[in-house]
């Protein structure tokens, strides 16, 4: 009796381990692509990449436009002579500079690129669970000078460039920013991107990813899967009271 007891105490402990991370679905922040990407590997459509290589270079983005399924809503201020800066498609006529998928990336009409302190919001074609981005900065960073955000909360970006581009030839430095929500409920259709101000530090971003749940493997829902092992939790106290 004694030992029937322990072995079904064990189980219930184990069940008890398992069901509280299920039931506090979470929002998870990257800041290396490849964990991202392992992340929505499983029970995330396949991704979306903005990478804005259908648009020729040195195309204006107003606020507003729709870019590959994402659009852009931002207020950039004014240049040296006074003209809004708006976003652009680079490579432009006088400027290029090397990004993660060659050739085109989202700049500016500023000299190229976005300087410190910009910042905008994407609206995505359809609810997704899962944002990120490259920024390709001029400079070296700290933690948190770069920050992606989503109704759900926020990542800040590493001062460790990613993993799998690092510096770029022309000497770009790559950070990557991202965010995944694993509750399917949770859906969202816009992130805000923000830059820390007064760094001095030109930039560009390319490459922003989203992801859906997969409609034939949808992620697992949390508090669906933690209820069923909270009724599997008050079996076993059933069956251990009938063995007492």
């Amino acid at each position: 009796m004694t030992y029937r007891f322990l072995r079904r105490t064990a189980g219930l402990l184990g069940l008890q381990a398992l069901c509280v991370p299920l039931c506090h679905a979470a929002l998870m922040g990257y800041t290396n692509q490849s964990d991202f990407l392992t992340a929505i590997s499983s029970g995330y459509s396949a991704p979306h990449v903005t990478n804005f290589e259908s648009v020729a270079g040195g195309t204006i983005i107003p606020s507003g436009t729709t870019v590959e399924g994402t659009t852009f809503t931002y207020s950039l201020g004014t240049d040296a002579n006074g003209n809004p800066v708006q976003m652009q498609v680079g490579p432009a006529t006088d400027f290029s500079f090397d990004t993660t998928s060659s050739p085109n990336y989202l700049g500016t009409t500023a000299d190229g690129g976005f300087l410190s302190g910009d910042q905008f919001t994407m609206t995505f074609a359809q609810p997704v669970l899962a944002v990120g981005l490259f920024v390709i900065s001029g400079g070296s960073n700290l933690d948190g000078d770069y920050t992606l955000s989503i109704t759900q909360g926020s990542v800040g970006s590493s001062a460790l460039t990613d993993s799998t581009f690092g510096t770029l030839g022309d000497g770009g430095n790559v950070y990557f920013l991202g965010l995944v929500e694993s509750d399917p409920s949770k859906t969202f259709t816009s992130a805000a991107f923000s830059s820390v101000g007064g760094l001095g530090v030109p930039f560009n971003v390319d490459d922003i990813t989203t992801a859906a749940a997969a409609a034939s493997n949808p992620v697992p829902d949390e508090a669906s899967t933690c209820g069923l092992l909270l009724v599997t939790f008050a079996g076993l106290i059933a069956l251990r009271r009938r063995l007492s």
